[in-house]
């Protein structure tokens, strides 16, 4: 995914958060300048990866309350709520480049995070797509149309596994078995505003 791609995608999907994204690409582009980012692959959901964060995690994402900091450190600012330098997320970087960050140190937790992906069963596979910018298109193709999946689910109470198959869908499990558990929730897609105007506004 290139970066105007990576904006579009920040920007699309914070509307389901009920956040206002005012950024222009222009100025999206510019804050990854300021963090000393090279390329749209060194943006990401991993803990050394870079993400587009609000200061506190809150308010809007406007020029003066965002900027670029990792993951790891979005993580930390967002549970002790304080002010986080984006200069540290330069410093990470550097580490990255030379292979002395401590989240590249770890090769069986690498290999372990692959296999959930490949299987399904990640974190990030479970969120539906309007709550995480991170979603896979697959996955996205799977929720777009969750209204015909519950339809033959409410008669059929098929598991994930077969209804990945009668609809021919290519995502992991986990986005099917989200689904499912919220359907036994009592989820009904065409009752949902938030899922029909992701519906409506999702273009693959």
């Amino acid at each position: 995914m290139n970066l105007i791609n990576k904006y579009k995608t920040k920007k699309h999907f914070s509307k389901y958060s009920n956040i206002k994204f005012l950024l222009t690409y222009e100025e999206y582009l510019e804050k990854a300048i300021e963090a000393g980012i090279t390329s749209p692959n060194e943006i990401g959901i991993k803990g050394y990866q870079f993400q587009l964060a609000r200061y506190k995690d809150q308010g809007d994402y406007t020029v003066d309350n965002c900027r670029f900091i990792t993951k790891t450190e979005n993580i930390r600012e967002r549970n002790e709520h304080y002010n986080h330098s984006p200069t540290v997320s330069k410093a990470n970087k550097t580490k990255v480049k030379n292979k002395s960050h401590h989240f590249l140190g770890g090769r069986i937790a690498k290999e372990a995070n692959k296999k959930r992906v490949e299987n399904g069963t990640h974190h990030w596979l479970k969120r539906p797509p309007w709550e995480s910018c991170n979603s896979y298109d697959e996955t996205i193709k799977a929720w777009i149309i969750a209204n015909e999946i519950y339809e033959v689910w409410n008669i059929t109470k098929e598991k994930d596994t077969k209804l990945r198959k009668r609809f021919n869908l290519e995502c992991k499990r986990g986005p099917l078995r989200t689904m499912i558990q919220k359907f036994n929730n009592g989820w009904v897609p065409l009752e949902d505003k938030i899922w029909i105007k992701f519906k409506e506004e999702t273009k693959l």
